[in-house]
């Protein structure tokens, strides 16, 4: 069987998230970002807490957001 040699097109990610998303500025990037923003930040977060071996408690605490 005999393949055809073509080249495949390259996009950057920034493309890509402009086509399927939204161009920077619009509703939907600025939501998706701000998601994105805070995805990250969760996972920092959770990082921190394993590392230090700290309860739910004591991560509140330390951020400032227990009771």
């Amino acid at each position: 069987m005999a393949t055809k040699n073509k080249e495949l097109e390259m996009f950057s990610f920034d493309q890509i998230k402009d086509e399927f998303i939204g161009e920077i500025g619009t509703e939907k990037r600025t939501h998706y970002e701000q998601e994105l923003e805070l995805e990250i930040l969760g996972e920092m977060i959770c990082k921190v807490q394993l590392k230090r071996n700290l309860t739910q408690e004591e991560l509140e605490k330390l951020i400032g957001i227990h009771p």
